[in-house]
């Protein structure tokens, strides 16, 4: 299992995103804590309710990367 803080602006999609991706998202002052394993919140930052490319996510969440440097 893996935990990472997010910046989300709309939480009206929270709810479909913990059902579809199996994740958890507890919103916070400052965003969103998002727990679940790694595939799971991969797919969820790349599908289109979060919206990141790639190289988003690479740069921004490097602890979601393998050890080889791709997902």
């Amino acid at each position: 299992m893996v935990t990472i803080d997010i910046d989300i602006t709309d939480d009206e999609y929270v709810t479909q995103a913990m059902e579809k991706f199996n994740i958890d998202i507890e919103l916070t002052q400052y965003g969103a804590r998002v727990t679940g394993l790694r595939d799971d919140i991969m797919g969820y930052l790349r599908s289109d309710l979060h919206g990141l490319d790639y190289t988003d996510v690479e740069g921004l969440f490097p602890e979601l990367m393998d050890n080889s440097g791709y997902y």
